[in-house]
């Protein structure tokens, strides 16, 4: 019976090791155009509203675009 309950603390230990925390969520990129007018935050590189950018197309965190006052892209989301 030890070793049963010894397996099962062992078993439990492992697998919530392996499992990724609330905290530890994994972050969103996006893409922005780096021109003065860009407003909007978008989920690939290759959308039709990047088309007109003027300047660099560059990812960072969907978090530090919206931190920058982008809104979500009205074609690719």
């Amino acid at each position: 019976m030890k070793k049963i309950l010894l397996l099962a603390i062992m078993v439990m230990a492992f697998t919530s090791a392996d499992m990724p925390d609330a905290r530890q969520e994994a972050e969103e990129y996006v893409y922005i155009c780096t021109g003065p007018s860009s407003k909007r935050y978008h989920k690939t590189e290759r959308c039709k509203g990047l088309r007109k950018c003027s300047d660099d197309v560059i990812r960072i965190s969907k978090s530090q675009a919206i931190n920058q006052g982008k809104t979500p892209c009205k074609i690719c989301y």
